[in-house]
């Protein structure tokens, strides 16, 4: 996984991140008032560009739109009031029955982690099945043939899965001593 996504491989993705910034600078200069749709369509389809080898549409992307769903859902639903909830401080709820009074948080649960899932499995689906495909550009077929061989084996499929959110963190200061 380092080698696909390390330091070492910045080089091979400036190709993809020169084109994707052109669109975006075409966009931003297209559509100024919507920067921020801009932004968000740039950073979220180079991460599915760079992790799975999907090419992001240029307006209403499925994947995009699912990452927005479950970024609204993380920061609105699930962490607002401090992300605290009966059941993290009283981990015996999690047995509650879902009909039980003041066991709704299941139901919520439930439903969030379904979505949440969703967001993991479909651009995996689409990785595993871009693999094989003759459309595929050869950037994106070295990314998945990359992460094909040295990953998709089931003990690492959650890895896979979910090294998307790894490419959302912020990268270390490497000018500090």
């Amino acid at each position: 996984m380092h080698k696909a996504l390390g330091l070492s491989a910045i080089s091979a993705y400036l190709p993809l991140l020169s084109a994707e910034t052109h669109s975006f600078l075409r966009r931003l200069v297209a559509t100024p008032a919507n920067y921020v749709a801009h932004t968000r369509r740039y950073a979220g389809g180079l991460t599915l560009s760079v992790v799975y080898g999907y090419e992001a549409a240029p307006y209403q992307d499925e994947f995009l739109a699912l990452a927005e769903e479950c970024m609204s859902l993380l920061s609105k639903d699930i962490a607002s009031g401090g992300g605290v909830w009966p059941v993290d401080v009283f981990p015996t709820l999690q047995y509650l029955p879902s009909w039980f009074p003041g066991a709704g948080f299941r139901k919520k649960a439930m439903k969030w982690k379904a979505k949440i899932e969703e967001f993991v499995e479909k651009p995996y689906e689409y990785l595993k099945d871009s693999i094989v495909s003759p459309t595929v550009s050869s950037y994106s077929q070295s990314t998945s043939m990359t992460l094909h061989h040295r990953n998709l084996a089931p003990s690492n499929r959650p890895s896979v899965q979910r090294c998307s959110k790894t490419m959302r963190k912020s990268p270390p200061n490497l000018n500090s001593t």
